[in-house]
């Protein structure tokens, strides 16, 4: 949604998305849907971190991707041939800065 700021300039404002989820206590019915909304709406201010962490580096490293697991949401989790894992997944901006040193070049 745009909105006119005077002097051609257009300021753009977020909508925020609503999701109407149905369901019945009694029943059952749509507890799976109330579910995933609820992990939607948690996860939609995730920032997404692609990192790799060299063999040499897991323990100091472990905590961080133990706090990513419990935090963000994993994606994809490779060995490397070189020993290294690459992780791609979404994160809280104070754990995508903790991770910033293992960032692959990839990331933007």
């Amino acid at each position: 949604v745009a909105t006119s700021l005077g002097g051609g300039k257009k300021k753009r404002r977020r909508r925020r998305r609503r999701r109407l989820v149905v369901g019945s206590c009694e029943t059952g019915e749509g507890i799976e849907d109330l579910r995933a909304a609820v992990a939607d709406a948690l996860y939609e201010g995730l920032l997404p971190v692609d990192i790799v962490i060299p063999h040499a580096s897991w323990h100091t490293a472990a905590a961080l991707v133990a706090d990513l697991r419990v935090r963000g949401r994993l994606q994809s989790e490779d060995l490397l041939d070189d020993g290294a894992t690459r992780i791609s997944a979404r994160a809280p901006g104070d754990l995508a800065a903790k991770l910033r040193p293992y960032y692959d070049a990839a990331t933007p």
